[in-house]
């Protein structure tokens, strides 16, 4: 008989078995939290229905940053190429989302709304099922609604920062009960998915993982090789997951495409370095009160995971607790991931990784003694104000009603008369250039004629992209565009340096002229051999 030489699986470790975890017991509490599961799903669905819908068949019209894969996915369903044909610097996987569901449903408003709500509540979901392993179910549900509420509600942006985080956050909530070699594959895999929205996301969590492998070996004292293996379940499924994913791409662009506006270009151009908070606003005394929301998210981070990562050293010579290794997953991920956008930070980033800080403050909440009550009590009247305070604001303000090719819509009333005058003088199909960000591409059913998806009088508009830009509106005749005053000269006399928009504005002047003005300053300007003389000026 031939002997086989076999390499022992990883050991995989049960983090909160309990004693009482009974047959019966199981059963009930799995039918539990099965219907704890649809409860926070009924609830966010609800809670996003009510913010993204003013009934079945009116749509609120979004914006942010979710509005540039709009665009791309109509690029996309005409036949374009992504790199090729039209800008994009993050992995396809976002765009290949809006594409798959204007296939299935057409481009019309109500889908990307509905992208969202379907986004928020699996996202809600998963955070409830983290936040289970270290909390009573009672206070989860609180750290779940507060995520969001708090994050997620704020936003209503299903950008690719969302997509990724959820694929990792997913992963965090496999290995949290238990290390087996099939869950350490899974999490892989869903960390591949996580660089296929945004590529760096997946292999920052990744080394997050690993420094959770190591120091869960020093805990438990299992063997370094045991250790090594589950690096290597964690990686191999990762990047095969990524290739597979993006082979389509590979093969029809080549390495080197990818390589250049995935890496190279975002290294270069859009990675700004850490030297403001990217707040909303500029940081000064006559800002705080409309900063302070935000300031409050940006100092949950280094509170939760500072006090959590003091916590484990203050305990680290103590026999290992059943939520002591859920706890420093959750906090080495959050950690590690809001390094990574520590490098070139705004509020939206910062938000888009603040789930692990906002689950682990419930935490904390739950271990103040005698206090949690009435804390929590506070805490639930503060997440319902900021409920119904949003959802007030934005029928205050969102109160316009549109009619357009891609549905009938509500919105602000100077995005309102933008829509309704574009409207008036063009056709679905048509080209425009939008110079700032490109929200009437989707409710207009426009084509945007040039390689960039907008203009930034900032280093994010290359030289290049403002020639190709001049040569294609020349190309196709472009009769209309959208322009904002602020782009024709540099955003401040420091990055001078880092404006190439010169050609352009000559070229604008030159070519057309000024037909309309909006409220909020914006300009349509028509070419001048199809422009008729304005009879008003808005």
């Amino acid at each position: 008989m031939q002997n086989t030489a076999t390499i022992p699986a990883p050991p995989e470790t049960n983090f909160l078995s309990t004693s009482h975890d009974t047959k019966s017991g199981g059963a009930s509490q799995h039918a539990s939290s099965g219907w704890s599961d649809l409860w926070i799903l009924l609830g966010s669905a609800l809670y996003l229905l009510i913010s993204l819908f003013r009934s079945p068949s009116l749509p609120v019209l979004l914006s942010g940053d979710q509005i540039f894969f709009w665009m791309d996915a109509q690029r996309l369903l005409r036949g374009e190429r992504i790199y090729l044909d039209f800008f994009q610097f993050t992995p396809p996987g976002t765009d290949l989302i809006y594409l798959g569901a204007f296939h299935l449903f057409g481009p019309r408003l109500w889908v990307p709304n509905l992208i969202v709500l379907v986004l928020g509540s699996a996202l809600c979901w998963v955070c409830f099922r983290i936040a289970r392993q270290i909390l009573p179910q009672a206070q989860a549900f609180f750290a779940a609604s507060l995520f969001l509420v708090a994050l997620y509600g704020k936003l209503l942006n299903a950008t690719h920062h969302w997509f990724s985080e959820l694929a990792v956050l997913s992963a965090v909530s496999l290995l949290m009960t238990r290390t087996s070699a099939a869950r350490i594959v899974s999490a892989g895999a869903l960390l591949g998915i996580a660089t296929f929205f945004t590529q760096t996301r997946g292999p920052i969590a990744a080394v997050a993982f690993l420094l959770f492998f190591a120091w869960n070996r020093y805990r438990t004292q299992t063997s370094w090789r045991s250790c090594f293996q589950q690096v290597g379940l964690l990686i191999a499924p990762l990047l095969i997951t990524w290739l597979a994913l993006s082979s389509y791409f590979i093969v029809t662009l080549g390495w080197r495409e990818l390589w250049y506006w995935q890496i190279t270009y975002t290294l270069r151009h859009q990675v700004t370095g850490a030297h403001s908070l990217g707040l909303p606003s500029p940081l000064a005394w006559r800002n705080l009160p409309a900063n302070i929301p935000y300031l409050l998210v940006y100092l949950s981070l280094p509170f939760a995971y500072g006090f959590s990562l003091w916590l484990a050293w203050r305990e680290r010579s103590e026999l290992p607790r059943p939520e002591e290794a859920p706890r420093m997953l959750l906090t080495l991920t959050g950690l590690v991931t809001a390094l990574e956008i520590a490098q070139s930070p705004s509020w939206l980033r910062v938000y888009c990784v603040a789930a692990p800080a906002i689950l682990l403050l419930a935490w904390v909440l739950h271990h103040t003694g005698r206090w949690q009550r009435s804390l929590r009590g506070v805490l639930w009247i503060i997440v319902l104000f900021l409920m119904f305070h949003q959802i007030r604001m934005q029928r205050r303000f969102l109160h316009s009603r549109v009619h357009t090719p891609a549905g009938t819509t509500v919105t602000f009333e100077t995005m309102a008369e933008k829509l309704n005058w574009i409207g008036q003088h063009t056709q679905p199909g048509d080209f425009f250039f939008q110079a700032p960000w490109p929200g009437v591409y989707l409710p207009l059913q426009l084509k945007n004629p040039i390689f960039a998806d907008s203009f930034e009088a900032n280093d994010f508009t290359r030289p290049e992209f403002v020639t190709d830009g001049i040569r294609q509106l020349n190309q196709k005749r472009v009769e209309y565009i959208l322009w904002p005053p602020r782009l024709e000269q540099p955003e401040s006399p420091e990055t001078s340096a880092q404006y190439h928009l010169g050609p352009f504005v000559d070229f604008l002047h030159e070519h057309y002229q000024r037909v309309a003005t909006f409220p909020d300053q914006d300009e349509i300007w028509q070419l001048k051999s199809t422009a008729e003389v304005p009879t008003s000026q808005r």
